[in-house]
């Protein structure tokens, strides 16, 4: 059985629980097929605080690193010694990053040092990184070239990998490569039919930088104006920023019809999502978005971002794009949202007829997943590399 070797910054927080499932449930799907080895990494500020791990087939690996990417190259290598060191004398077939900017150099070493092929994952963050540090460029061209196969996550996504590495480079080494491989949403929704109330339908964890990325502070003005009075946003999510939250809805006159349901489990959210008139986030940013699939799959239109890293592309008839950083954009997607609400829910319910939202289930997720990873396998490697 091959041997799957992943390198992933996305699996765990600080205090060793899980980070995102987008990244587990993925490697989950290979279980019956490959064997895995995970090198799960976490920058800690402080290099007493550096330490590694073995648990099972995973490699918990905490290594110093400066914020905002300082001395970025420098982390990664002193990662990539780490790895090594604890991968002794392992053996391993392929190399998945689950990301280009950090774990992707990470892997494109460790795959250079076996002499196997490297898989990788394009995220939202990896074309922030490009575009923040352009000096990186050629790196990451580098690794690019190397790749086997190149995951995105989202359509849109292909259009800012574009612009950063050049159309001349992208049509040459990535175009022939990318694959799309939306992440696994596996819903059990209930066979109860709910009848929409009047009510629009937000996500947010409530810290001051998540709440800059979900768009909060545009969301609310814009609901603020919208024509019906009586149309309500409920917003779920806790945390430290909500006193911020709440006065500014009390300088915008909307106590009464925002209304916060606290936090509320994954397990226990999909009747809010089918009550709702629609789910609305106009994210600045997202590397995929999983909360705009739950809605889909609960029959609900959906409010995303145009122009940005995330839905976008995805199933654009179901709901409305808007510009996030237009507050007139986002009112005016709210308005469309009540006037055309049947429109976009038939939509909803013929893509669902037509089985057209299984692209987020784990089982179509895992054949394309082990299809990918087969080719790659029965294939020489014949990337050429940069000197």
């Amino acid at each position: 059985m091959s041997t799957i070797l992943h390198v992933t910054y996305d699996l765990r927080d600080r205090n060793g629980k899980e980070k995102t499932l987008a990244v587990k449930n993925l490697i989950d799907q290979t279980i019956a097929n490959y064997e895995s080895i995970i090198i799960d990494v976490v920058r800690v500020p402080k290099f007493k605080e550096e330490k590694c791990n073995i648990i099972g087939n995973r490699m918990e690996l905490n290594v110093f690193g400066l914020p905002y990417g300082l001395f970025l190259m420098k982390h990664l290598q002193r990662t990539y010694n780490k790895a090594v060191e604890q991968l002794g004398n392992k053996k391993y077939d392929l190399v998945h990053a689950h990301k280009l900017s950090f774990d992707g150099v990470v892997g494109y070493k460790l795959a250079m040092r076996a002499n196997v092929p490297l898989f990788l994952t394009i995220r939202q963050s990896d074309i922030a990184v490009m575009k923040y540090r352009p000096d990186l460029i050629p790196k990451y061209k580098k690794i690019l070239m190397y790749s086997s196969k190149i995951i995105h996550l989202v359509p849109c996504m292909i259009k800012f990998l574009k612009e950063v590495t050049g159309e001349d480079f992208f049509d040459r080494h990535v175009k022939s490569k990318i694959v799309f491989l939306p992440n696994i949403v596996e819903r059990k929704i209930s066979d109860v039919s709910y009848e929409s109330e009047n009510y629009f339908l937000t996500i947010a964890r409530m810290s001051k930088d998540y709440v800059k990325i979900k768009n909060i502070k545009r969301l609310l003005p814009a609901f603020s104006q919208i024509k019906d009075k009586k149309v309500k946003l409920k917003i779920i999510g806790k945390g430290k920023y909500m006193p911020a939250i709440k006065k500014w809805v009390d300088d915008l006159g909307l106590n009464g019809r925002v209304e916060f349901l606290g936090a509320i489990d994954n397990t226990n959210i999909d009747p809010y999502y089918a009550k709702a008139l629609a789910m609305v986030m106009p994210s600045k940013r997202e590397s995929f978005g999983m909360v705009y699939a739950e809605a889909l799959l609960n029959g609900t239109p959906i409010m995303y971002s145009k122009g940005v890293i995330g839905f976008d592309g995805v199933f654009n008839d179901c709901g409305v794009g808007v510009d996030p950083f237009s507050v007139d954009s986002i009112k005016n997607g709210l308005e469309q949202l009540i006037q055309n609400n049947a429109v976009y829910r038939r939509a909803i319910k013929e893509l669902s007829n037509k089985k057209a939202f299984s692209i987020f289930s784990a089982n179509s997720v895992r054949e394309k997943y082990l299809n990918i990873l087969g080719e790659i396998l029965g294939k020489e490697q014949n990337a050429k590399v940069l000197s």
